[in-house]
């Protein structure tokens, strides 16, 4: 039977995008690949060394206002999303 223990370092690699980083790494060899996954990314000039940055400050926005707002959707009601 498999025993599964508390890791604080996997929870810290999960919550501050470590696993994304790494895939985004591993698919640097296939340009076709990384731009299908990650083509938002590189439009706005995310490289994966940049993740935990900005998940560090995502987690602090969320610290400071942790309400939820209620956003107006992009799409009008009954149309599809391009």
């Amino acid at each position: 039977a498999e025993t599964k223990t508390f890791s604080p370092e996997v929870l810290r690699k999960y919550l501050f995008a470590g696993n994304i980083a790494e895939y985004m790494e591993s698919l640097q060899d296939d340009p076709e690949k990384y731009k299908s996954q990650f083509g938002a990314y590189q439009k706005n000039g995310v490289n994966p060394g940049d993740l935990e940055k900005i998940y560090e400050g995502v987690h602090a926005k969320i610290r400071a206002d942790p309400t939820y707002t209620k956003k107006t959707p992009s799409v009008p009601a009954g149309e599809k999303p391009k």
